[in-house]
């Protein structure tokens, strides 16, 4: 539960994983941290965030806007679902299965655009435009 407004930073789990230590890596301290993933099992994206969380990559984060989890399922490896893990592992408020990540219906995002996360509606709100019209 809760209400933050903040930057929308993220991406896909793996992706900001592999950017850890280099140029590409991600500043999140203050953000509303945007996460999708596709084909991952749960253990291999608790692998991901420990990871994250052990750099100091998820320092500062106000909130979580979950995107689609693509396959992550996995009846083969037993015990928290991929959302409990991905819900669970970071503070602030969360939403859940918003239409962003590898689906049909793919809405944008626009990195770095002000938004209004709202755990107890579910709701995630852009402030910003995410593409400017040059007049």
């Amino acid at each position: 539960e809760g209400v933050v407004e903040a930057p929308l930073v993220g991406g896909n789990l793996k992706l900001l994983q592999a950017s850890i230590g280099t140029k590409w890596q991600v500043d999140l301290r203050g953000a509303v941290l945007f996460l999708e993933e596709v084909s991952e099992a749960p253990y291999s994206l608790d692998r991901a965030l420990v990871h994250l969380r052990e750099a100091g990559v998820l320092d500062g984060v106000r909130g979580v806007a979950l995107g689609q989890l693509v396959r992550c399922e996995s009846e083969r490896y037993p015990g928290a679902s991929a959302r409990e893990i991905l819900s669970s592992s970071i503070d602030g408020p969360i939403v859940e299965d918003l239409p962003f990540g590898h689906v049909a219906d793919n809405h944008a995002l626009g990195v770095g655009v002000r938004c209004r996360l709202d755990g107890a509606r579910g709701e995630l709100t852009l402030l910003e435009p995410v593409v400017e019209v040059d007049r």
